[in-house]
């Protein structure tokens, strides 16, 4: 057997192979594949329970032996990853902003003083993208082009005018694409809104 978690019909078997009388280690590992993946105390606590019933089996033969030590192996290496789940989930549950909080961060990033020249499209790019890292934070390379190409209607001609529409509104929670969380909508005077990222520090478009 490979060192991972039986099924609970993979055990049905196996302890019909070596003999095992005992059934209380398939009715555990059925409620295990019952508990929600992330109900990560609850799989540990099962399979510290499987573990326990698996101990006290008297096995018969060598292969039996063999079989049980695999599977408490299987127990460790399985408890192991799920604790290491948690720890993530917990990390990106820690790193979670509210909308004042995401607000907060993105108006930090210094616009005010910027000037472009909109006819001079890859100096402006630059310009742009300079106060965003001079801030500490990134950039997807089409906000400036956004902010070019969308921030006049929005009576943005400028860092100042950029600066005071951030400074004015509002973040909410925005929709996740492609599997990325975090993401916020800066809803600016005049209309339109940012998306950003406040836990990667990464303002995406202007909308």
């Amino acid at each position: 057997m490979e060192t991972k978690l039986p099924t609970a019909q993979e055990w049905e078997e196996a302890a019909k192979t070596f003999n095992f009388k005992d059934n209380r280690v398939s009715k555990k590992l059925t409620e295990f594949e019952k508990i929600p993946k992330d109900a990560y105390d609850e799989q540990v606590s099962c399979l510290a329970e499987v573990r326990h019933l698996a101990k006290v089996l008297s096995p018969k033969t060598q292969n039996a032996t063999k079989f049980l030590a695999d599977l408490i192996q299987a127990i460790d290496k399985t408890q192991s990853t799920i604790s290491k789940a948690q720890k993530a989930a917990k990390a990106q549950a820690d790193n979670a902003f509210t909308p004042q909080e995401a607000a907060n961060m993105l108006r930090k990033v210094k616009f005010a003083g910027l000037k472009w020249d909109p006819k001079k499209l890859q100096q402006a790019h630059q310009a742009i993208d300079k106060a965003i890292t001079a801030s500490h934070w990134k950039a997807h390379t089409h906000f400036a082009k956004r902010v070019l190409e969308r921030g006049p209607k929005y009576n943005i001609h400028d860092g100042d005018d950029l600066q005071a529409a951030i400074h004015a509104g509002r973040s909410q929670p925005g929709r996740s694409q492609h599997g990325e969380e975090g993401k916020f909508e800066h809803h600016i005077t005049h209309g339109g809104f940012i998306s950003y990222n406040p836990a990667t520090r990464t303002i995406i478009t202007l909308v």
